[in-house]
């Protein structure tokens, strides 16, 4: 039998107390991926160059590196952290 069918919890206290532990992980994982896909679009956007203009973005760092094979190393590094 069910906790509610008991009369032990109320609604409020019943998800709190059941539901609410079992999405966390969920959660957690669905965070990572949001994050993760926020990193790439940044870096594919600052490689176009439509994205925000700085120095620092691994998109522009492999931009800069696309046309010229003298920074191999920077070009390499910045796609194999992308990976």
């Amino acid at each position: 039998m069910s906790s509610r069918d008991h009369g032990r919890y109320g609604t409020p206290l019943l998800l709190v107390r059941h539901i609410l532990p079992n999405t966390i992980p969920a959660l957690i994982v669905q965070g990572t991926f949001i994050c993760a896909n926020a990193i790439l679009i940044e870096a594919i956007l600052s490689f176009l160059g439509i994205g925000i203009r700085r120095d620092a973005d691994l998109g522009h760092i492999m931009a800069e590196g696309a046309g010229s094979f003298a920074f191999i190393r920077t070009h390499l590094f910045s796609g194999i952290c992308l990976r």
